[in-house]
């Protein structure tokens, strides 16, 4: 196995997102959502991130939105996001540079 390959669970990055943003369009739906959702339960950690702070926010309760959920998250998230979103950037390069040759 390529060291770069690695083997993923099933998961839908859409489905999680459409959760986020009918949590962001409808703070009171979190009560439901978090009875069936955990962090953990997101696969992509950028989401989970999020929805950690959403939880957070909630806990204090502050209103949910782009703004709010941003300011909600510490150093240690915002850097992981960061992480992945470059780990993300270098997928794309070695994509690209094997679709080229």
């Amino acid at each position: 196995m390529n060291p770069k390959q690695t083997l993923s669970i099933p998961h839908d990055i859409e489905a999680e997102q459409a959760i986020l943003e009918a949590i962001i369009e409808d703070n009171d739906m979190l009560v439901d959502v978090i009875r069936i959702l955990k962090p953990e339960t997101f696969y992509k950690p950028a989401n989970q991130h999020v929805y950690r702070a959403m939880i957070e926010l909630d806990a204090l309760k502050n209103p949910m939105d782009e703004i709010t959920i941003g300011e909600g998250m510490d150093t240690r998230q915002l850097k992981a996001l960061m992480k992945e979103k470059v780990a993300e950037l270098e997928r794309h390069i070695d994509e690209n540079r094997n679709n080229s040759q």
